[in-house]
């Protein structure tokens, strides 16, 4: 797999399980390029380019992770993915026994209900997956290591969206070296290939490839 960009005079080149890392110190330069990538990554438009033997889509095949606060493991979109998951686990398995149950059980209930009312009201009476999916109201159970919930948000969407490459921004000034190496293990056995995109070079990997694009935008 490689990504690729009109402006660079070189190609990010994925083998198996690969990890790069990619510097950008001119500040103008690391804001352009991420946005652009980020961009892409949400449907954009943009002049990167991923391929596997032909052009892929950035947003299907690319998880771009840059929020490292707040409770990001339970965001719309990741809540989203875990909800279309269910749905589909439970059309795959013979859940329909039990769906009849539970709206017979409903319908009962708001029958019963409704014989107090001094007016007509109208309810649902047909008790989907949909319908229990949202009433089930999931969420992930966050830790309080910024380490493990990575590791859970990169298994949610490497699992749900088969994403193939997790791009990191500036990843290296919340985590110490040790938890990027952990992190970097945990991933490798999901067979997912890894881009680090950072503004300064705080650590140097023996297993990690490392791209340069100094002040002057000169490649080292």
């Amino acid at each position: 797999m490689k990504l690729v960009h009109s402006d660079f005079l070189f190609q990010i080149d994925f083998e198996e399980n690969d990890c790069y890392s990619l510097i950008i110190e001119n500040s103008k330069e690391f804001y352009n390029k991420t946005n652009e990538l980020y961009c892409q990554s949400n449907g954009g438009d943009g002049n990167f380019v991923l391929s596997d033997n032909s052009e892929i889509s950035i947003s299907k095949n690319c998880l771009y992770i840059y929020d490292y606060y707040g409770d990001f493991l339970n965001s719309k979109k990741t809540i989203s993915s875990i909800n279309k998951k269910v749905v589909e686990i439970l059309k795959n398995n013979d859940f329909l026994q039990e769906f009849n149950e539970i709206n017979k059980l409903i319908f009962n209930i708001n029958d019963r209900v409704i014989e107090e009312l001094d007016y007509n009201v109208e309810y649902i009476d047909n008790f989907d997956f949909e319908t229990f999916v949202k009433l089930s109201n999931y969420t992930i159970k966050t830790d309080v290591s910024l380490l493990e919930n990575l590791i859970a948000y990169i298994q949610i969407y490497a699992q749900n969206e088969n994403k193939k490459l997790l791009v990191f921004i500036n990843l290296f000034s919340v985590l110490e070296k040790e938890e990027i190496k952990l992190l970097i293990k945990q991933i490798r056995y999901m067979q997912l290939n890894i881009l680090f995109i950072d503004s300064n070079q705080k650590y140097k990997f023996e297993d990690i490839k490392t791209i340069i694009i100094d002040e002057d935008l000169c490649i080292i």
